[in-house]
């Protein structure tokens, strides 16, 4: 069939056509071969300019379009519709951006003129030899997986589970939720009661009837794509029925066995049967099986024998179950950075020196303590050292600011000031972070109470020590041993403080689930290792791999309220893509791998960022995977054979515009 190719130059108001010869512009372009007309228009993106092109196709019967005006990036949408209205597939247009890249940013009317003559001699050449595409679409599962039980998990699963239109999965490696924000007791910046806080969200929660739990698990393995996700899940026993538990705690007392409590930090022993916290979810106990005598070759049945509901499990095992859903939100977090690593702390090497998580815990009503602020002695600190900074800013140990340890450090002299009114506060600072609504209110809060600022050096310029180190501990009288707090301030004087206890607050890095997520989906991560977002201004809650959403401080550092955010923007983002009953649109500009072609030595598979390209053990060579394909053309500019080609961005297609741009 002849070529009968329609030219739609836009003026675009004065940006266009007062800058270049119009008349030389539409001379030329109807001389090209195969251009059966040129209209000149003022606009064509406003309703009568669309209307005008949609009628020109059917009359003109053209079997080919080429707009001239703005970017692709503001209206290619918007003639391809028009081109779908008019009877014309959408990948017969071709568009030649004059104004951003010739108008706007060229001196002289000629010069403009002659580069779109350019521009449109290369579109001419090119949109002939275009492929007509069909737009395809795939049925979709609206479920929803969750990893990560922390408050960005909890407040994603309450958003979707409230909808009450899809099942939501939540997938926690602990026993139960909640995260990290469950072991505090007081919350920044106006000290809310965590407890309080967090007890009606995962009471609402464990009454949604979508909302399915899954605690003390484990994610092995993702497969599929946006719309169509198969995770498998490993379970480990808890030796108890979630069915007939109901915590009430009769096995506690009875338990023989301890085991060092990681929820409270390992400064305390619990039972080796157990729940987290008052008011878990699930409100269910668990074994600690290395621990428990009955596991451990003694013939125990206390805690059974002592059940009234008979929940006692002893023979349950792990479980795997494979759940299916459309979307993914990661959750998984961040956990504080191992401070041991840097030594001149002190940490884990002397007494009364702790982390802002384990004095969480400390203070906490629940802690070790039963939030009595003391020493190991048993006696209250009359002066406390609290480091900002603790490895942070360190290229030795972590070269980025976390952000919201500042607020972290502040908190411990807020609450230490209120436990202990006339202790002595020292806060050790290199700069102060402070982000976010009545955060600087509250530094000025702290300041007002009575609390020191000493700006250092740097955040090396501190190290920690214990007072007379060359005197033998007494373990069973440790009372009245200071500790020795040396540090360079911001003018370069070196000085020494002595202090009863040292709060250090470390920064954050990946948590180990984060990072054992990310290998899974193979995801980017930033120079730091948290999760990389599609776009840092834009589409912060999505990752590049479509259907799998961010939330919380698996992406970076931030605080309770921008972690709940970006939790609550992820379910959106769900909600806008996964509708019930809808299907999905694929995308049409894939990649195609030629078998004829195609060597086999999948260069292509490890540099794809989608996941899109799998190897066929059988015929030993890369299949595509066209619904996770994004069109990138990551692996057809890498395949050393020439197999991998991109639909609508073929080498013809390109040398063609080339050619023409450069005749």
């Amino acid at each position: 069939m002849q070529n009968n190719i329609g030219i739609f130059m836009c003026g675009c108001g004065t940006n266009i056509k007062d800058m270049v010869n119009m008349d030389e512009i539409t001379a030329y372009a109807k001389s090209r071969p195969g251009v059966g007309l040129i209209l000149v228009n003022d606009f064509y993106c406003n309703i009568d300019g669309k209307n005008l092109i949609k009628e020109t196709i059917r009359k003109e019967k053209l079997t080919h379009v080429i707009v001239v005006g703005c970017s692709p990036k503001t209206h290619l949408a918007t003639f391809e519709k028009c081109c779908e209205e008019g009877g014309l597939n959408a990948y017969y247009l071709q568009m030649v951006n004059a104004r951003e890249q010739v108008t706007w940013v060229t001196e002289g009317k000629q010069n403009s003129t002659e580069k779109i003559k350019s521009l449109i001699n290369g579109a001419v050449n090119r949109v002939v030899v275009q492929e007509a595409l069909e737009k395809k679409q795939i049925d979709c599962n609206t479920d929803v997986v969750i990893i990560g039980g922390g408050i960005a998990g909890i407040e994603a699963a309450i958003l979707i589970g409230q909808a009450g239109d899809r099942n939501v999965y939540i997938i926690e490696k602990e026993p139960s939720l909640g995260g990290n924000i469950v072991k505090y007791d007081e919350v920044f910046p106006n000290m809310e009661c965590a407890p309080c806080m967090v007890a009606p969200r995962l009471s609402e929660l464990s009454s949604l009837e979508k909302v399915k739990v899954i605690t003390s698990a484990e994610v092995q393995d993702i497969v599929g794509y946006f719309g169509n996700y198969s995770i498998k899940v490993k379970q480990n026993a808890k030796y108890v029925d979630e069915q007939k538990c109901i915590g009430c705690q009769a096995c506690f007392e009875v338990c023989p066995a301890t085991y060092s409590s990681k929820f409270d930090e390992n400064m305390r022993d619990k039972k080796a049967i157990d729940i987290l916290f008052p008011g878990s979810v699930p409100n269910c106990a668990f074994i600690v099986k290395e621990k428990c005598l009955r596991f451990n070759g003694q013939d125990c049945t206390l805690c059974k024998d002592s059940c009234p509901f008979d929940a006692l499990k002893y023979d349950d095992t792990d479980k795997e179950t494979v759940v299916n859903a459309g979307a993914i939100i990661v959750a998984t977090g961040s956990e504080l950075y191992d401070i041991a690593k840097a030594p001149q702390y002190g940490y884990k090497r002397i007494d009364n020196v702790y982390t802002t998580l384990e004095f969480e815990r400390i203070i906490a009503q629940t802690g070790p303590t039963d939030g009595q602020l003391v020493l190991k002695s048993g006696d209250a600190p009359k002066s406390v050292a609290v480091i900002h900074c603790a490895g942070s800013k360190n290229k030795d140990h972590l070269p980025y600011c976390s952000g919201i340890c500042c607020l972290n450090a502040l908190k411990a002299s807020k609450i230490i000031k209120h436990r202990i009114p006339d202790v002595k506060v020292t806060e050790l600072y290199v700069d102060l972070t402070l982000p976010g609504k009545q955060h600087h209110d509250f530094y000025e809060g702290i300041k007002h109470e009575g609390v020191d600022f000493v700006q250092l050096k740097n955040s090396a310029a501190v190290s920690i020590d214990q007072e007379n180190a060359n005197i033998p501990i007494d373990p069973n009288n440790p009372a009245g041993i200071k500790i020795k707090v040396t540090y360079t301030d911001i003018h370069g004087k070196t000085d020494t403080i002595s202090v009863d206890m040292v709060v250090l607050s470390p920064g954050l890095v990946p948590a180990q689930s984060t990072r054992n997520i990310q290998e899974m989906l193979k995801l980017p991560i930033d120079k730091n290792g948290f999760l990389s977002e599609d776009n840092m201004k834009l589409n912060e809650v999505s990752s590049t791999i479509e259907g799998i959403f961010i939330a919380g401080t698996a992406q970076y550092p931030k605080d309770i309220s921008a972690t709940v955010n970006q939790a609550l923007a992820s379910c959106g983002k769900v909600f806008s893509k996964l509708v019930p009953g809808k299907k999905l649109d694929v995308e049409v500009m894939v990649s195609q791998i030629d078998q004829d072609l195609c060597a086999g030595c999948k260069v292509c598979i490890a540099l794809c960022p989608y996941k899109a390209i799998n190897f066929n053990e059988d015929t030993k060579k890369s299949e595509l995977i066209d619904v996770l394909c994004q069109g990138c053309g990551t692996c057809v500019a890498a395949c050393p054979s020439g197999a991998a080609k991109s639909l609508h961005f073929t080498d013809k297609q390109i040398f063609e515009e080339i050619k023409g741009v450069l005749a």
